[in-house]
């Protein structure tokens, strides 16, 4: 590919103008982050003051909300005895009683609330008509356990004034048992006292953002379950886990959202309160804009286009007028030499004007033209003379080609020899196929096929190497199966593994040398009858998958190969019962470490077992066919890596 030609012109620009805006730019983004800083501090410091301010009023807030509980606990207290005590001693009509009236015969305050919740935990009666049939207990853990304590103790209990979740006004709960533990009696009191104060906190925290700039608003949660606030101002969904992770870390939390091409940002500030106790886990949301930010930006691009203006364009016409002055006799030079170059115009020169340094480039180049027509002819016989031999050594070496060609294909018949008869296979198992797909014109794999007494023998092996060595040896280890078999009576598909590793090792070891080569296998005993299948393996697995599952068994193979190895242990054998159906796999390697797909990775284990799972609704032959229709989609361009050997086998 012809790399494009830089200028005199180009050069200055990179060189000179770049840097100048570079700078320019450099200059202008640390103006733009340092007036960012500041106003991030000033909003820091902001937010530093507000919980401040807050902290102080909590503080001042929790001991006049004390000082007024104690009262209301005194008349609590009071009312609940006699509720427990004189009205309810006999709570035989306690769902019945009109507690309005009792309210009035009692002389309670205003505010005051009766309610009798049974043992269930609902509200079965109460002067508060819109909670009757409320359900304590499907609110959760909280409240069983609660409503036991209070039978259990069998005296007066209280909770802080708190946050009702209807009203959103403070509220205090009281609760005593009855005295045959069937209810517990609740008292819900309202205090206009410290509902003024909540309503004054409330106003106070809705004016802070107008002494705040650029602070939107101001909100006090309490509670480290349900964010409750006064100001009825509820926790949207997506923000819940910024709430959360504030309250658990006490760690500052921000979301930042655009709303209307306004940048909105939500933070949470845990709010450390030493001095008051009225209600776990306070936390303050504090959303701004940034408003102002986005004006700074807006402010500092203009600047920055203006020193663009001011010092980048004088800049840029100086060096257009000196690029023009430099580069015209340097082009007529180029010009020539691309004559040179594409016509093999050797008569070209160029005009010698100046004095300077390309006034000395002009002569080089003149000189250099001489001396290369001189040795142009030269060369021309150098190249034919080359040529020659060239040719000559093309016949030689497609002579030693042919001959290696034929060699191998002639080692591929003796190979083909010793491979079993796909008809046999066939007839004596109807349903299977052999996919067979060697990488090079011989093959390392081999499939493997004997009938014994009643029993059928079927083997996927991979031997060390592919071409010609692999199949060197899978003749030698395809000889030792049979030879272990017949010869020597091995029909335990354990015990004709571990013959034929012998008789592979002790083949390798007439070399007088230490030879590993061996191979992996998948070897399984078929008895058609009664369809128990024998399995033993050497780095190959065996998939079963059942009929009607959609999951594939797999049975591991022995982590050896069938030859020379450091470790050499016995081989194992696996008894399966098969039923009407069933379908084994036996394989090498080769499909699942094929390189292919977009990205060039390997197929893998895991997609190939998908694989068959969804092409075993087919025939075994189309199953063959879409395997081998799969794997070549697969692998597109890229060169088989490996020979492949799949055999199927549906009983």
């Amino acid at each position: 590919m012809k790399k494009k030609r830089t200028t005199i012109f180009r050069q200055l620009i990179i060189s000179v103008l770049i840097p100048v805006t570079l700078l320019i730019s450099a200059l202008s983004l640390y103006n733009f982050y340092d007036k960012k800083k500041q106003l991030e501090a000033s909003r820091i410091e902001a937010i530093n003051q507000l919980q401040t301010e807050i902290g102080e009023f909590l503080e001042f807030y929790d001991i006049t909300i004390l000082e007024l509980e104690q009262e209301m606990s005194a008349d609590a207290r009071k009312f609940s005895t006699t509720l427990v005590y004189d009205i309810f001693g006999d709570t035989k009509e306690i769902l019945s009683t009109n507690l309005d009236s009792i309210r009035t015969v009692l002389e309670m305050p205003e505010g005051y609330d009766i309610y009798v919740i049974d043992t269930n935990g609902v509200i079965v009666n109460t002067t508060y008509s819109p909670d009757l049939g409320l359900d304590f207990f499907a609110r959760g853990e909280y409240f069983i356990n609660h409503f036991n304590e209070v039978w259990r103790r069998q005296e007066f209990m209280e909770d802080r004034i708190s946050i009702e979740g209807s009203t959103r006004l403070p509220k205090k709960y009281t609760y005593q048992s009855t005295l045959d533990t069937n209810y517990v009696v609740e008292l819900g009191i309202y205090n206009q006292p410290s509902i003024k104060l909540v309503e004054h906190m409330v106003n106070r925290l809705n004016s802070m953002p107008n002494r705040y700039e650029n602070i939107d608003s101001v909100t006090l949660y309490f509670g480290t379950t349900y964010f409750m606030n006064y100001q009825g101002h509820p926790i949207r969904k997506e923000l819940i886990e910024n709430a959360t992770k504030t309250l658990e870390t006490k760690e500052s939390t921000e979301y930042i959202e655009k709303v209307d091409g306004t940048v909105l940002t939500t933070e949470y500030h845990y709010l450390k309160m030493e001095s008051a106790h009225l209600h776990d886990g306070y936390l303050l949301r504090v959303q701004h804009n940034d408003l102002k930010l986005q004006n700074l930006r807006t402010s500092e691009f203009k600047s920055f286009l203006f020193n663009l203006l001011i010092f980048v364009g004088p800049i840029f016409l100086l060096i257009l007028w000196r690029a023009k002055r430099l580069s015209a006799p340097i082009s007529n030079l180029v010009q020539k030499i691309d004559i040179i170059r594409n016509e093999r115009a050797l008569e070209q020169r160029v005009p010698i004007t100046g004095n300077n340094e390309v006034t000395e480039l002009g002569e080089h180049f003149n000189e250099m033209v001489d001396e290369l027509q001189e040795s142009y002819a030269t060369l021309e016989q150098k190249v034919e003379d080359r040529t020659r031999e060239v040719v000559q050594q093309k016949v030689i070496i497609e002579e030693v080609h042919e001959e290696i060609q034929a060699s191998i294909k002639y080692a591929k018949g003796l190979q083909t020899a010793i491979l079993p008869s796909l008809n046999d296979i066939s007839d004596n198992l109807p349903n299977s196929f052999v996919l067979f797909k060697p990488k090079d014109i011989v093959s390392g794999d081999f499939y493997w096929f004997e009938k014994h007494n009643d029993d059928i023998y079927l083997a996927a092996a991979d031997c060390t190497g592919h071409g010609v060595p692999g199949a060197m040896v899978s003749v030698v280890c395809s000889n030792a199966l049979h030879q272990a078999l017949f010869e020597f009576g091995c029909t335990e598909v354990d015990q004709l593994l571990n013959k034929t590793r012998d008789l592979v090792v002790n083949t390798f070891a007439k070399s007088g040398e230490s030879v590993r080569d061996g191979m992996d296998i998948a070897l399984i005993k078929l008895n058609p009858e009664s369809l128990k299948l024998e399995y033993a393996g050497a780095n190959n697995a065996l998939y079963l998958l059942k009929n009607g599952n959609e999951e594939m068994d797999e049975f591991k193979a022995d982590k050896q190969p069938v030859g020379l190895y450091t470790e050499m242990k016995p081989f194992t054998s696996h008894t399966i019962q098969l039923g009407k159906g069933d379908t084994i796999y036996l394989f090498s390697d080769g499909y699942a470490d094929q390189f292919g797909g977009e990205r060039g990775k390997k197929f893998k284990y895991k997609p190939f077992k998908r694989l068959l799972i969804e092409t075993n609704i087919l025939s075994p032959k189309h199953q063959e066919e879409e395997l081998i229709k799969f794997f070549e989609n697969w692998r597109q361009d890229y060169e088989q890596v490996d020979d492949v050997c799949v055999i199927g086998v549906r009983v």
